[in-house]
């Protein structure tokens, strides 16, 4: 049993007390974290009148984080509800191979796990015809890495089928390296563009426009492959050698909130704090130190103040998650009450991966 059902012996406590007054960050207690999770998640399912809606990326993104939420807990509540919308939506999507309608896929994987039955693999008809094209130039957003990649790397872990992994680095090397013969990826900023209309583009203060949650996105998409890549396998360096480039230039960019903004090189082009990159940072960082990628010691203080702001600014004491921009494709505003779908999926993902990293101080 974990941490979380069984509660935390006198030992583990009195050690995250002694680690959070010693600290001159407040670090999360896990049981806090718990509640944050709770309030954010059974307030999204209420809204809803129990229709958990269509398979696109905005709510395969939450589901994402509903999943990860049960993983935490074995609340039965959560594991029914990403179970009706798998079959609602017939454990596919669309019939579609655009990388924004393969982000259900994580999930799908997921839930044949726990009750194995053929017809939720599904997608992987769709995966397969991708498979099969002598061409890998599918994913030309950034975006499209986190909608895609976990779900390849879960489909090539749960069947033993290599392909989806070869397949899936081809896609992802297109899209950092390739694309316009140069790809997404600044390797001097240590940050993603948005996609190729922005190699050329400035903010108000002069900068390059990296946009924050489009560098969430490759980020979490990175962690999310890493999750079902074997350890030794070859292309590991090569996403790991992402994560920490990106973790240490996103150190560096964080508020004194915790907080990031969309527009990560000028902050006063939007000056509010922004929820959905937050999230995804958040998670991403607190994965790479859960899974022994990036360094406890340098990061343990950033993810304790990104999860400070996201359970303090961004969440409301209704439950709902704000100041979450809106769909877009570049930076943006977001106000206290503005929230979405994958807004509070990516909380999910980052407070369940806080409430890893904070269980055993």
């Amino acid at each position: 049993k974990s941490f979380f059902t069984t509660g935390g012996s006198p030992f583990l406590i009195l050690c995250f007390a002694c680690y959070v007054f010693c600290s001159q960050i407040e670090y999360p207690n896990p049981a806090q974290v718990l509640a944050a999770l709770e309030l954010a998640n059974s307030h999204f399912i209420n809204g809803l009148n129990g229709d958990p809606g269509p398979c696109g990326w905005t709510r395969s993104t939450y589901f994402a984080g509903n999943q990860a939420h049960y993983a935490l807990t074995g609340n039965a509540t959560y594991l029914n509800w990403a179970t009706k919308w798998s079959e609602l939506n017939n454990w596919e999507c669309n019939n579609s191979t655009n990388a924004n309608d393969e982000g259900c896929g994580r999930t799908y994987v997921a839930l044949y796990r726990l009750d194995p039955a053929s017809y939720k693999l599904r997608l992987r008809e769709t995966l397969d015809v991708q498979v099969a094209q002598k061409t890998s130039v599918d994913w030309t957003w950034v975006d499209a890495l986190f909608m895609a990649l976990p779900s390849w790397s879960a489909f090539g872990n749960v069947t033993g089928d290599t392909a989806y992994w070869d397949k899936m680095y081809a896609e992802y090397d297109y899209t950092a390296h390739q694309i316009a013969g140069q790809g997404l990826w600044n390797a001097t900023a240590g940050l993603f563009y948005r996609d190729a209309t922005f190699f050329n583009a400035s903010c108000p203060n002069g900068q390059k426009v990296f946009w924050g949650r489009g560098n969430g996105w490759a980020l979490a998409a990175i962690a999310g492959a890493l999750e079902y890549l074997p350890a030794g396998h070859p292309q590991r360096p090569e996403y790991e050698g992402k994560l920490t480039t990106m973790a240490a230039t996103l150190k560096t960019l964080q508020g004194s909130d915790g907080m990031w903004r969309s527009s990560l090189l000028d902050f006063n082009e939007y000056s509010n704090p922004e929820s959905t990159s937050t999230g995804l940072f958040t998670y991403g960082i607190a994965w790479g130190i859960n899974n022994g990628v990036l360094s406890r010691a340098d990061y343990i203080d950033v993810v304790a103040a990104a999860w400070n702001g996201l359970s303090t600014i961004s969440l409301q004491p209704d439950g709902l998650v704000g100041w979450c921009q809106s769909v877009g494709a570049a930076p943006g505003p977001a106000t206290q009450t503005s929230t979405s779908d994958f807004c509070v999926g990516q909380f999910l993902l980052a407070g369940t991966e806080v409430a890893k990293l904070f269980a055993g101080l």
